[in-house]
């Protein structure tokens, strides 16, 4: 795993992770179509609550070497066909990646066209990262991830500043997205649309097809 990735085993990790991810559920969309990919930095992290219209979710973890869980992949290698995901939700992958630019070339080619993806990621300037000093790993300017995104052939549409300032049992003082110091929340979600292919070459990678049967986990 790279390094970091073993921050977000930690209880007090865990803990904040998971009350950032509860900010994303008020942005998760109420169905955009059958098919769904689910990423996780960790197992310790709850899927998200994708809804009943999400029939087909293929879910995946971080492990050593790439991803694991319904099934096992490396990284950069995805085992879907081109375009055939509606959504796509990762959950601080890109922090423990060892190339984010090629993982998210890796998510567009997975989805379909105006297909959507919601990008979760810790914010280097929140004051959270203050208290694990040098443990917590690498993170991504907004800025620079949504260049990054653009690149990969992904069409930002949103930005949310997500999750605590400091601790994860904070209780807010104002209402999400207002204030000036949204900013420094310790994490931002992006959400974009896949755009039209053509973008992007494509490769050939061992691919399956989603099963009725696979749900989140």
């Amino acid at each position: 795993m790279p390094s970091g990735g073993a921050w977000f085993q930690q209880p007090d990790s865990l803990r904040l992770i998971g009350a950032i991810q509860r900010d994303v559920a008020a942005h998760l969309p109420p169905a955009v179509g059958p098919a769904a990919l689910v990423l996780r930095a960790c197992a310790g992290l709850a899927p998200p609550p994708l809804g009943p219209g999400m029939r087909r979710v293929l879910s995946l973890v971080r492990g050593a070497c790439g991803f694991e869980g319904d099934v096992r992949c490396a990284e950069h290698a995805l085992p879907l066909e081109s375009g055939s995901i509606s959504l796509l939700y990762a959950a601080h992958v890109l922090e423990t990646a060892t190339d984010p630019a090629a993982l998210l070339a890796e998510f567009r080619r997975v989805l379909r066209p105006e297909g959507l993806a919601l990008i979760v990621a810790l914010n280097p300037w929140s004051a959270t990262r203050l208290r694990w000093q040098r443990q917590v790993p690498a993170a991504l300017a907004p800025g620079a991830l949504a260049r990054m995104a653009d690149h990969a052939g992904l069409r930002l549409e949103a930005r949310h500043y997500v999750g605590p300032y400091w601790r994860a049992d904070e209780r807010w003082r104002e209402a999400p997205e207002q204030g000036a110091l949204r900013p420094l929340r310790a994490a931002y979600l992006i959400q974009a649309r896949s755009r039209e292919p053509g973008l992007i070459a494509a490769r050939r990678v061992p691919t399956r097809r989603l099963r009725a049967e696979l749900r989140p986990g």
